[in-house]
């Protein structure tokens, strides 16, 4: 990683995700944290790109309790399935 800072440079998965809520306070309405988000877009692998705005109004969940919500959110999401 470049830097000392998360974000720099290449990240993937759930660091990238971490990086993109950064500064959201749980629990979060889902348009609220949509709306909120650092980063839309970020690698979830080295060849998957996600939307993550998209991800996150295609859920059912209204309200994310946590950072495992969002993650699970996005886990489960078809645009991340192999």
């Amino acid at each position: 990683m470049k830097g000392s800072r998360i974000g720099l440079g290449e990240s993937f998965g759930v660091v990238s995700l971490i990086f993109a809520t950064k500064d959201i306070r749980f629990p979060v309405e889902k348009e609220e944290l949509v709306r909120r988000l650092a980063v839309t877009k970020l690698y979830w692998d080295r060849d998957t790109v996600i939307d993550l705005k998209e991800v996150l109004r295609s859920s059912d969940k209204e309200l994310f309790s946590s950072m495992c919500d969002v993650l699970c959110a996005v886990a489960n999401h078809e645009s991340v399935k192999t």
